[in-house]
């Protein structure tokens, strides 16, 4: 039981931040255009890129980097570096896209620019969700971020109706963030305080550079089809294409956190005949939790978003029953960077990644012939990722969870085509 509560409290801290955030993007599409939208789209790329490269990356490692003087001097390098680079790179991105947009679109660019401040507010706050996560306070990391995205949709929402551009979507992320490290830093005002262990972690920035590459190419590996269709078909594409995604993904992906967030701390505690069970354990509630959202997901795109969106959006909406799926090899596919960590094999953990991209490319081109497959293409390209990664890992992989996700996927997708044809 006490692993089903964890589960569910790690559960909310990750899907309450991406439930607001896909809300303010269905109230975006709601008022503006699918050109607007595949705007925004383009801020939320390189942001989210930034924060692969960062704050992705070191919450892989801080929770084991905080154990030793070492771990911490490089937690406080991270942030100094982070808090200035952060920004300036999404600045110079901003620059760009604004150099490159039409006369009618530069104004909207420059809503974007509150995003710049958020890689600098996730750095700040990454020793306090190291300590939290170290010390199993899922309640009160999952209670600061429902404050934090509460704070972000009562700024965000009336903006985005009101003025009809991004600029109350990137406020409210970015006040989100800002909301969410001042609790953190809160919360750990009541914990114990903690020596770090004088020891030599000469592993720790080789495992940062490692865990870097193979988050920036898992990002890669998610966002090649966007990038690329954003790029190739245009803004309109992009927009319809992205609005379905994040409908799709924002419950699945949070489970897809969650789990690896509780993976992380649960191996660390287990013991060495424990671990392999443990893991399979947080596996198993993860990929069933991510089937419930699947089929709420798709519940709500067709009875509840249907008849409120307009017939431009109908099109990213008809994918999402499918995309929903994608949640449970990316239960898996998250975790997987655990194991790898765990077992000391960082570089091997790029071989997944690396291979994902050369085939997201084609994959991407089924845009061309339909968005429904290009859905059905991103399905496979997530077990591919997982299979690769699982080859890398050996025998330490979770190989029977692997079976039971395909077996899982194989009915729900049998399911989304009888309802499609009946319907």
């Amino acid at each position: 039981m006490t692993g089903l509560i964890r589960s569910l409290w790690s559960l909310m801290e990750r899907l309450v931040p991406r439930a607001s955030s896909s809300l303010l993007m269905l109230l975006l599409a709601w008022r503006t255009s699918p050109e607007i939208v595949g705007l925004y789209v383009w801020g939320v790329l390189a942001y989210t890129f930034v924060g692969s490269l960062t704050d992705a990356t070191m919450r892989q490692l801080v929770v084991s980097a905080l154990r030793s003087d070492k771990g911490v001097e490089l937690i406080r390098a991270y942030r100094r570096l982070v808090v200035v680079l952060g920004p300036l790179v999404l600045l110079l991105f901003f620059l760009v896209l604004w150099l490159v947009s039409g006369p009618d679109h530069k104004s909207a660019v420059l809503t974007l620019l509150p995003l710049a401040l958020g890689p600098a507010f996730m750095a700040v706050n990454i020793f306090n969700i190291g300590r939290l996560q170290g010390q199993h306070e899922w309640r009160a990391l999952a209670t600061g971020q429902l404050v934090a995205s509460l704070a972000a949709m009562t700024v965000g929402v009336p903006l985005v109706l009101l003025l009809t551009n991004p600029s109350g979507a990137a406020i409210g992320t970015v006040l989100g963030e800002l909301v969410m490290m001042l609790w953190c830093w809160n919360a750990t005002r009541r914990l114990e305080p903690y020596t770090p262990v004088k020891i030599r972690s000469r592993r720790l920035l080789r495992e940062y550079r490692s865990m870097a590459a193979y988050s920036g190419l898992a990002w890669g590996q998610g966002q090649t089809d966007r990038v690329f269709v954003g790029a190739v078909a245009g803004g309109h594409t992009l927009g319809v294409l992205s609005l379905g995604i994040s409908l799709a993904r924002a419950l699945g992906d949070a489970v897809a956190a969650s789990s690896a967030n509780l993976l992380r701390a649960e191996l660390a505690s287990a013991d060495t005949a424990e671990r392999a069970a443990v893991g399979r354990a947080v596996l198993r509630r993860g990929m069933f939790l991510a089937a419930a959202t699947a089929f709420l997901t798709a519940a709500v795109a067709k009875w509840i978003l249907s008849p409120i969106l307009g017939e431009e959006w109908s099109p990213a909406l008809e994918i999402v029953p499918i995309l929903s799926l994608c949640v449970i090899p990316s239960v898996l596919s998250w975790s997987a960077a655990i194991y790898h960590v765990d077992a000391a094999t960082g570089k091997k953990a790029l071989i997944g990644p690396i291979a994902s991209i050369f085939i997201a490319l084609p994959v991407a081109t089924l845009s061309f012939w339909s968005l429904p497959a290009l859905a059905v293409g991103v399905v496979l390209r997530e077990f591919t990722l997982v299979t690769v990664a699982y080859f890398a890992l050996g025998p330490t992989a979770p190989w029977r969870s692997l079976g039971q996700a395909v077996l899982l996927t194989s009915g729900l997708f049998v399911v989304v085509l009888v309802v499609s044809v009946a319907g």
